[in-house]
């Protein structure tokens, strides 16, 4: 069986389509977990209406605590042998889980992913990952090492099917503390753990695209949670060091690469008290550092170091002009790797 979990905040407009696209689900051993994260937009009626109707639905409601709470509730409960995250307002294509449940059965996987495609006004688009090939089994290890190498990790729990066995014996959960980029350590530390993985690059899955109104207060957010992001990468690194020798290189370049986000949000950011919240957090936190330390290559190491060198210029400037306080901050850079292109659309 399989437990499909999907958190649920205020996401009525797009609830319907997706929930379609999930009873439309070509494998029918399933059971279908919403969790209702505290919704006050009508998804809470949406979400009853569904459970009437189906009766493989268990509806769990809690107060707003964010998805990765919603999610570790889902897996919590969760009874299939397989379990997949998917998003509230996305769409999947009917053969998803069969390909993908199919796969992990026949060749005994950990961790069964596939390829995705943008939505943009309701229309499928280009996919996501462009250059990655379906490819053989493989060790969880070897496929992020391909994938980095590709700059197409995609930092999503949604595109794949994971053992359920596999999740509880590592103990995996979602950082509770992370409001926004909670993918990014979760599929790090699985891709780590897992012994057998396969890509499928037929896309299966379909990422809806949001056109958002300028928002500093979410700039903010999801500049702290790349922060918080860091920090996680850099505990797992030191975790299995000894595992990871072979892909070391890649993974500390993935650490600068998140940290480099920050920077895309800092320009966002209209108040200059802002920016220099942010910044003196990340001195404070060590950020600085670890993006400095991880850096590699030419490219990543001339874009670290002009960030970061307008960084400590407008700490300096800034200390003659804004009293020095605590506050809150903001973080991202683009580039052109899936993740930044997925993460930017969204």
């Amino acid at each position: 069986m399989l437990s499909i979990v999907v958190p649920i905040y205020n996401a009525s407009r797009h609830l319907s389509a997706m929930l379609d696209s999930v009873y439309r689900q070509r494998y029918r051993e399933r059971e279908v977990i919403l969790v209702d994260d505290g919704s006050t937009d009508g998804s809470g009626s949406i979400i009853d209406s569904y459970r009437r109707r189906h009766a493989e639905t268990r509806v769990v409601r809690q107060p707003h605590r964010g998805v990765s709470v919603a999610r570790n509730a889902g897996l919590e409960l969760a009874r299939g042998e397989y379990i997949a995250f998917a998003d509230a307002d996305d769409v999947l294509l009917p053969r998803m889980y069969s390909m993908l449940v199919g796969a992990a059965e026949r060749e005994e996987l950990d961790m069964a992913l596939c390829n995705a495609q943008f939505l943009r006004d309701g229309i499928a688009c280009e996919r996501i990952c462009r250059s990655l090939p379906s490819g053989r089994v493989m060790s969880g290890l070897e496929w992020l090492r391909i994938a980095l190498e590709a700059r197409e990790l995609l930092h999503a729990v949604w595109p794949t099917v994971y053992r359920t066995a596999f999740l509880r014996t590592h103990g995996f959960r979602f950082i509770p503390g992370l409001i926004y980029r909670q993918d990014v350590p979760w599929t790090t530390e699985a891709l780590l753990c897992a012994r057998r993985v396969q890509y499928l690059e037929e896309p299966l899955y379909l990422y809806r695209v949001q056109n958002r109104p300028p928002d500093p207060g979410r700039w903010k957010l999801i500049a702290r949670s790349y922060i918080g992001v860091l920090d996680a990468l850099s505990e797992l690194n030191r975790e299995h060091a000894a595992r990871l020798r072979p892909v070391l290189g890649k993974l500390r370049w993935q650490i600068t690469d998140q940290g480099l986000r920050i920077f895309h949000q800092v320009r966002r950011l209209p108040a200059l008290a802002d920016r220099v919240a942010l910044f003196r957090e990340m001195r404070v936190r060590g950020t600085d550092r670890l993006i400095r330390e991880n850096a590699s290559g030419y490219t990543q190491k001339r874009r670290a170091f002009s960030r970061l060198a307008y960084m400590y210029l407008v700490l300096l400037l800034s200390a003659a002009v804004l009293p020095d306080t605590d506050s809150t901050l903001s973080a991202e850079t683009r580039t052109e790797s899936t993740e930044a292109r997925l993460f930017s659309s969204r």
